[in-house]
């Protein structure tokens, strides 16, 4: 009977625990949970993948650069924790935290200028040799649209024809995130899936590249609509995350600026910049007098740019000039946020719901 009881009271306690987790998600979410975890998108062998070309494999578009991410060997440093690896079993070593690998998947130390051009594709060419395809950790959408961006940026700084198995990559990739897009999860995840389908659509170009060019635009306006607030917050409502997202839109704008001058992306930039400008403000706002994030959510130094460097990007891709305040006290609203300054004394409050 004891058994029993036991049995019933857990039974209740998981079944509460996914209504009280359902009951927030919207129907979106949960079609595409159930369709992803019944369906397993067939992917192009990279033999097939070799007959598309990238037709705009060489420009002019250069991306800030990120020294945050320093590779030496097989020596890897993500998050305060440098780990010396052993390939190919520790691309998805179990001991490790998953954040950790996710950085490791990232590439983002090839756009380090420390990182040599041939430390850069001896890794880019080991990943894809011993991360096949739809397996594992670098796979999930997340990890995969960051890294599609990062080499298709380094690719551009190069300004030359990359290696073929490069470019079949990329389009093998790109073809397994257009089918895995997370609409299960939206938020900022969605945010980089749609930024991949944009720099991945411009770089191969032709009918597929158009295809992922529209599809990535198309998310992209409807998910900053709604994902930034009036007052310029992003719903998430970290100063870290928000700086993330700033950050994506002004790589799209650039993207605009640099590749896109033509009739039918000007609606794009247009919306883009008044969107930047918005986030500036409230990043400015948010801000401790040392010109550093405050710490409310999920927030920390040293994993987005810095709100200096972001701001003097945002100056030149935009032409907004840095907001000053003549207020003491300052709410903003749509966030939940308050700012209270009498002198050198700052007071930056949470008074949301």
């Amino acid at each position: 009977m004891r058994l029993m009881l036991f049995h019933f009271a857990r039974m209740y306690s998981t079944a509460g625990l996914y209504f009280r987790t359902i009951r927030y998600l919207k129907l979106k979410q949960i079609i595409f949970r159930l369709k992803y975890y019944f369906s397993n998108p067939t992917v192009p062998s990279l033999i097939k993948c070799n007959a598309f070309t990238a037709k705009n494999n060489k420009g002019s578009v250069h991306f800030p650069v990120k020294p945050r991410t320093i590779y030496k060997g097989n020596e890897f440093c993500f998050l305060n924790k440098t780990e010396v690896l052993t390939f190919p079993q520790d691309w998805n070593k179990k001991s490790l935290p998953v954040l950790w690998l996710y950085n490791l998947h990232y590439s983002d130390g090839i756009l380090n200028p420390d990182t040599s051009d041939i430390i850069i594709e001896k890794l880019i060419n080991k990943w894809i040799l011993e991360n096949p395809s739809g397996d594992g950790i670098g796979w999930q959408p997340y990890p995969l649209s960051l890294r599609i961006c990062n080499w298709i940026k380094w690719i551009w700084a190069k300004d030359g024809a990359p290696d073929k198995i490069i470019t079949s990559s990329l389009f093998q990739q790109t073809y397994y995130l257009s089918k895995t897009l997370e609409f299960h999860l939206l938020g900022n995840h969605l945010l980089e899936n749609s930024k991949a389908l944009i720099f991945s659509g411009l770089f191969f170009g032709g009918p597929k590249g158009k295809e992922w060019f529209t599809l990535g635009v198309k998310i992209l306006r409807a998910e900053l609509q709604e994902q930034v607030l009036d007052d310029g917050g992003h719903f998430e409502l970290s100063p870290m995350y928000h700086i993330i997202i700033l950050d994506l839109v002004l790589d799209v704008l650039q993207l605009c600026n640099d590749k896109l001058a033509i009739d039918e992306f000007r609606d794009l930039k247009i919306f883009l910049i008044g969107v930047a400008k918005k986030m500036s403000i409230w990043l400015t706002k948010m801000c401790h007098p040392d010109g550093e994030i405050s710490y409310f959510n999920d927030a920390t130094l040293g994993i987005a740019p810095s709100p200096k460097e972001i701001l003097a990007r945002s100056s030149e891709l935009t032409g907004f000039q840095r907001y000053t305040s003549h207020s003491r006290l300052e709410y903003v609203c749509d966030s939940g946020f308050l700012r209270f300054q009498d002198e050198e004394a700052v007071l930056i409050m949470d008074v949301g719901e």
